[in-house]
């Protein structure tokens, strides 16, 4: 793939300046920016792609948020069905081309990112009474099952999953830790 992408842009230079030899400093900081945006798009694409399932050059409207964090963004559902307008619950119910989803990647991508590790360690603070570190794991469910975008309980269980220490309590540092560097179950 990236050596498709050298020669596509490759081929594209004159096109791109007709004259690269008498290029500037300042016309080749253009020419790199140029080439530089032409590789994200193709990231983006060849990321799109591997959720098309149906090889149509289509995703189920359901992977739109799947689709958005895989290509490294951090969306909450909520901004999602904002961006793209629409709340896809059923699969098969609406499926969007590379160029319907870019627009909406654009926009979440100009979104303030979500939950820093600073946030959700600043969170759950507010549960450590005794400033140890650590929370109580019965707690920690809790939260994940009534606060923000709810979990179900197979869900909470599965995020928590060899997080809790012998006294029922989980180190809440190391548990964010864990949740921001995934893998993250199915949504």
């Amino acid at each position: 793939m990236i050596r498709d992408l050298y020669r596509i842009l490759f081929n594209m230079l004159p096109q791109i300046v007709p004259d690269i030899y008498q290029a500037d400093e300042l016309e080749m900081k253009r020419i790199r920016s140029k080439i530089e945006t032409l590789i994200d798009y193709h990231k983006l694409k060849e990321i799109f792609l591997l959720y098309d399932e149906e090889l149509d050059g289509k995703i189920d409207g359901t992977q739109i948020g799947d689709v958005v964090r895989a290509a490294g963004l951090k969306p909450t559902n909520a901004m999602v069905v904002k961006a793209s307008g629409s709340e896809y619950k059923r699969k098969g119910e609406k499926r969007l081309t590379f160029e319907e989803w870019m627009p909406i990647y654009e926009q979440l991508s100009k979104e303030k990112e979500q939950g820093t590790f600073q946030d959700f360690v600043e969170g759950l603070k507010v549960f450590d009474k005794e400033e140890s570190g650590k929370i109580m794991a019965a707690e920690l469910r809790h939260v994940l099952m009534a606060l923000g975008e709810r979990l179900s309980a197979e869900e909470a269980d599965e995020i928590m999953k060899g997080t809790e220490d012998a006294e029922g309590m989980v180190n809440y540092e190391a548990f964010v830790k864990k949740v921001l560097a995934g893998p993250f179950p199915d949504e």
